[in-house]
C-alpha cells in the first residue's frame, strides 16, 4: 500500500473551515471568530442544519399544534364543555413556519456575516488534506472541523423507491394530513410523528423490528411508548419486519412479517423513520481521514487521524442529539487552539423524546449494566401516586433510577410530561457521581412531577 505525501500550501485561505452549518458546524465558526481567526463555513443545504429547519424546531412546534388540539378534545374531562374544534392544516404549518423564523435560523447569514464568517454555499469535496473545492472554487485552510451532519437511512424494502416514500424532511412540509400512513421504525422520529399525525385525523402504523419501540433503551421505557400511542388510536407492530411496498401515489400496501405470519396494510402514504446515516461522501479518502459507514472516526478530543482535522456531531456516529453535538463542537474548537486539552464526557449526556408523555433517558440503562456483569440497583417510582398526576388527571409513567451497589447514580430513565425539564437533576447527579440519598435529600416541591425523582432516589440504598 502506498501512502501519498500532499505539500502543504504556503499560504492559507482561513484559518478554519467548518463544513455543515448546523448545532456542532454554527458553534464551532462562532467560537473560531471570536477568538480572531479566518473562519469560512461550507453548507451545501439551508444555513443553520437540520434541526431548527426541518427535524427539532418543526417538529415540536407541530407537537405543539397537535397537544393543544388534543386538550381540547379531553377538556370534558377536567369540567371545561369547549365548542366544536376544527383545524385547517395549513394555518398549522403557518404557525410552524413562524415558530422556526423565531428561533433565528431564518437570519443566521446575517450571524455569520456580523462576525466575519465567510458563507460558502455548496457541496464540499476534499483535494487533499489542506484543500477543499466547492464547485469550480478551491478553498485552503490550517485546520478543518467536518460538521455535516447526517441524513434519513433509507433501508433495501422491495419496491420502495418504485412506490415512495417520505422522511421527517417531507413530514416537516406536508400541506395536508395524509388519511392514513405507515411508519417504518420505531424510535424518536416515529414516536414524535405518530402523535402529530394520529392527533390530525390520520390512521396510523407504526412497524419496529425490535422487541419494543425504542430498542436500544431499557423495555418500559419502548412498552410506555407504545401504550401512549396505542392509547391515541396508533397501531404500534413490534417484533415486524417490513418485506415489500407497493403501490403508488396515495394507493401504496405495506407487507410485513410478524412471528411467522405476513400481514398488509393498505395505507396513502409511506414514511421512513428507522434511523439515519452520517454525511460522509465528501472525499475523506483524499484528505486521509479515517471514516466508516458509521461515520467519521475521532478520539475523545473529536480529532481525526489527522491532527489538523476534528470532527462533531451526527458526523462522528456518536451520541447523535443537537446538544451532543454543541458540546461536541465546543470541545474541538478548544482542542484546535489550547495547549491545555479538555475531552468529550458522554457520561450523561441526556436523549429526549417529545410528545406526550415526553421521555428522557440518561446514563446507564439498565440493560447496559446487565451486560456488564457488575452489581447494580434500580428503582421505580410510578407517576400516578402524585398530587401532580392527580389534579392533571394522569396516570401513566414512571421514573426509573439505576445506580451502584454503593448507591452512586448511574443512568435514569423518565417517562412523564415535562420529562425534558426533569432529567437535568438526574444529568448533573449522574456526570458528579452523587449519592441517590443527596438526591432523595434534596427537597422537591409539591405538588409537581420531580417529586417521583425524589421518591425513586429514596428507595436506593446508600452505603
Amino acid at each position: 500500500m502506498y501512502t501519498t505525501r500532499h505539500k502543504k500550501p504556503i499560504n492559507y485561505d482561513f484559518d478554519l473551515i467548518v463544513v455543515g452549518s448546523g448545532s456542532g458546524g454554527g458553534v464551532a465558526a462562532h467560537l473560531a471568530a471570536a477568538d480572531g481567526k479566518r473562519v469560512g463555513i461550507i453548507e451545501a443545504d439551508v444555513l443553520g442544519g437540520d434541526c431548527p429547519n426541518t427535524s427539532c424546531v418543526p417538529t415540536k412546534a407541530l407537537l405543539a399544534s397537535a397537544a393543544t388540539l388534543e386538550t381540547v378534545h379531553t377538556a370534558s374531562g377536567f369540567g371545561v364543555r369547549p365548542g366544536t374544534t376544527t383545524y385547517n392544516y395549513r394555518s398549522v404549518q403557518a404557525w410552524k413556519n413562524a415558530a422556526v423564523q423565531a428561533t433565528g435560523a431564518g437570519n443566521e447569514s446575517n450571524a455569520f456575516r456580523s462576525e466575519h464568517i465567510t458563507i460558502i454555499k455548496g457541496h464540499a469535496h476534499f483535494i487533499n488534506p489542506w484543500i477543499v473545492s466547492v464547485g469550480l472554487r478551491r478553498y485552503s485552510a490550517r485546520a478543518f472541523l467536518i460538521a455535516s451532519g447526517s441524513s434519513a437511512r433509507i433501508p433495501s424494502i422491495k419496491g420502495l423507491q418504485e412506490t415512495g416514500y417520505i422522511t421527517y424532511k417531507e413530514a416537516s412540509r406536508l400541506v395536508s394530513i395524509p388519511k392514513s400512513i405507515c411508519i417504518i421504525g420505531g424510535g424518536a422520529v416515529a414516536y414524535e410523528y405518530a402523535q402529530i399525525l394520529s392527533a390530525f385525523g390520520s390512521r396510523v402504523h407504526v412497524i419496529e423490528s425490535g422487541l419494543h419501540m425504542f430498542p436500544h433503551e431499557d423495555p418500559e421505557v419502548g412498552d410506555s411508548a407504545a401504550a401512549a400511542l396505542e392509547d391515541r388510536g396508533v397501531k404500534v407492530h413490534t417484533v415486524a419486519r417490513v418485506t415489500a411496498v407497493s403501490g403508488k401515489e396515495k394507493r401504496k400496501v405495506v407487507t410485513f412479517e410478524q412471528h411467522g405470519q405476513q400481514h398488509r396494510i393498505a395505507i396513502e402514504e409511506i414514511m421512513i423513520a428507522s434511523g439515519k446515516t452520517p454525511n460522509v461522501d465528501m472525499g475523506l479518502e483524499n484528505a486521509g481521514v479515517y471514516f466508516t459507514d458509521e461515520g467519521i472516526r475521532v478520539n475523545r478530543y473529536m480529532q481525526t487521524n489527522k491532527k489538523h482535522i476534528y470532527a462533531a456531531g451526527d458526523v462522528t456516529g456518536k451520541h447523535c442529539t443537537t446538544h451532543a453535538a454543541m458540546q461536541q463542537a465546543k470541545v474541538a474548537t478548544h482542542n484546535l487552539y489550547h495547549r491545555k486539552k479538555v475531552v468529550m464526557d458522554y457520561t450523561a449526556i441526556p436523549k429526549v423524546f417529545f410528545g406526550q408523555p415526553e421521555i428522557a433517558v440518561v446514563g446507564a440503562s439498565e440493560h447496559e449494566l446487565k451486560l456488564t456483569g457488575v452489581p447494580y440497583q434500580t428503582a421505580i417510582a410510578p407517576i400516578g401516586i402524585l398530587g401532580k398526576a392527580i389534579t392533571s388527571n394522569y396516570s401513566a409513567g414512571f421514573v426509573k433510577l439505576t445506580a451502584t451497589h454503593t448507591g452512586i447514580l448511574l443512568g435514569a430513565s423518565i417517562v412523564a410530561p415535562y420529562a425534558s425539564e426533569m432529567v437535568s437533576e438526574l444529568s448533573f447527579a449522574i456526570k458528579y457521581r452523587r449519592y441517590a440519598c443527596d438526591v432523595a435529600n434534596t427537597i422537591h416541591p409539591f405538588p409537581s412531577w420531580s417529586e417521583a425523582i425524589g421518591i425513586a432516589a429514596s428507595k436506593i440504598q446508600c452505603i
